[in-house]
């Protein structure tokens, strides 16, 4: 209904984005953050054991609320080592719930006044809830997700037993160094998600990377390279890994310099499901080498903000209907790419989805 504000967490409700009948501007944004919003609350197990079933006793077990030492004394030295991860530990100040806008702001049927925020709980340092805003835990109180992207880290020494149970890693924007990256990697025993985008890596850093943490890299299920001023190079070494059967399902890269050339040869051959390739300078010619080699097994492809224009759009549109039998593709996004409506259309239709094409693939930047 015309004149309705709807307001909800993205990341918590299903939804998704359909087409329009009529022109409308909208305008679009996201908050971003690194920290994880996963909170880690103790858990109370009863156990009984066979001692205390002969005197009718019950032993508590606590699971789950306890850090490991060594993980422990790890935690403390990184925070009193960085003053800005030390500064986003800390217990965020009750802020107002009236927005951007401010207190005064006031529309009809708004409530007059918001109630008063509670403060953030404050933990000690040897309780998990403390460290949620970076690391979750296993039982046995070890790291399974460390989250310190947009810490400034280099040259900062990181004990292994930060890492070492990972299974998630971010490090993106965190100015670390290849040599430090690759200690950290190679350190790990289980990890399956690596972050690594906006380290301004090259064609050199990632070479660097994958020959010395190959057997690491291959046992992950993604891989976040973004914005990291990759090119043909780097594409081309990332290619021949993605010919391995072991190798990752879903790969970030939007934001890099792949161009034509260095993104066809990523879908020629592989296991990705998911390809981001989005801002990257691939225009036309690459649009057309992509769609010839869609396969069968990628699902998802993003190709936002690349200039492939009519005629990559029209390469698209006559490989998914000659390969209608044999492609698995889904989802494509083309938004601003200058497609233009006629040829959007058809896009939509060639793919039975007309809704992951929609009404950005119109314009250009």
């Amino acid at each position: 209904q015309g004149g309705t504000l709807v307001v909800f967490r993205s990341d918590l409700v299903p939804h998704e984005v359909l087409d329009t009948r009529k022109e409308r501007i909208a305008i679009v944004g996201w908050f971003l953050s690194s920290q994880i919003s996963q909170s880690i609350e103790p858990t109370t197990t009863t156990t009984t054991t066979d001692a205390a079933s002969d005197n009718g006793q019950q032993q508590q077990t606590q699971q789950n609320n306890s850090i490991a030492p060594t993980t422990l004394e790890a935690l403390r030295a990184l925070r009193d080592a960085s003053p800005r991860l030390a500064s986003r530990l800390k217990p965020a100040p009750p802020t107002s719930n009236n927005g951007l806008l401010g207190d005064d702001f006031f529309f009809p049927g708004m409530m007059s006044s918001s109630p008063t925020p509670k403060p953030e709980p404050i933990y000690q340092d040897n309780d998990p809830r403390y460290w949620k805003k970076i690391v979750t835990f296993d039982l046995d109180g070890h790291i399974t997700t460390l989250s310190l992207g947009a810490n400034r880290l280099k040259n900062i020494p990181m004990s292994q037993f930060l890492y070492k149970h990972a299974l998630t890693m971010d490090l993106a924007n965190t100015d670390l160094t290849v040599a430090q990256m690759i200690e950290i990697i190679n350190g790990t025993t289980k990890l399956k998600h690596l972050h690594l985008g906006g380290n301004a890596l090259g064609d050199d850093g990632v070479t660097q990377i994958v020959d010395q943490c190959k057997e690491t890299i291959l046992q992950l299920q993604s891989f976040d390279l973004r914005y990291n001023d990759i090119g043909v190079v780097g594409s081309a070494l990332l290619a021949d890994l993605l010919t391995i059967p072991a190798s990752w399902t879903t790969l970030y890269l939007e934001g890099n310099k792949l161009q034509s050339e260095g993104a066809a040869c990523l879908v020629e051959k592989g296991n990705l499901r998911e390809l981001f390739l989005g801002q990257n300078q691939i225009g036309p010619e690459g649009a057309q080498g992509l769609a010839k080699n869609l396969g069968q097994v990628l699902k998802k492809l993003y190709l936002e903000g690349n200039q492939i224009g009519p005629v990559g759009a029209q390469a698209f549109i006559a490989a998914l209907e000659e390969q209608k039998e044999t492609s698995s593709l889904e989802k494509l996004y083309v938004d601003n790419n200058g497609i233009g409506k006629d040829f959007s259309v058809k896009l939509g239709e060639a793919l039975n989805c007309a809704t992951t094409v929609g009404g950005g693939s119109f314009f250009q930047e």
